[in-house]
């Protein structure tokens, strides 16, 4: 349901992988298999990033998420569940 309403509120570029439900790891992979037989049948040289954005969520305050939520015009009562999902949030490593 979350999710939903987020897709809803906030387009999910096309290419995006991560987070979502998708085959996204093999999508990727075969773009850049496409890419490298593209750049040796071309004769072009070719760089690849791979770029982690495991720790992307810590390091964004929940403050910023909460009033970006604002700005986007969500419904104040989806931005409150956001934000008691937040509250008291902690993590624990067994």
């Amino acid at each position: 349901i979350l999710t939903a309403h987020f897709i809803k509120a906030c387009p999910v570029n096309p290419q995006q992988r991560g987070f979502i439900v998708s085959s996204g790891w093999s999508k990727n992979i075969q773009l850049l298999q496409l890419l490298i037989q593209c750049a040796k049948r071309e004769h072009q040289p070719l760089g690849a990033v791979f770029v982690d954005l495991t720790k992307a969520f810590d390091t964004v305050s929940h403050f910023h998420v909460i009033m970006a939520l604002k700005q986007k015009v969500i419904d104040d009562h989806f931005v409150a569940l956001i934000k008691i999902l937040y509250d008291n949030l902690t993590t624990q490593i067994d």
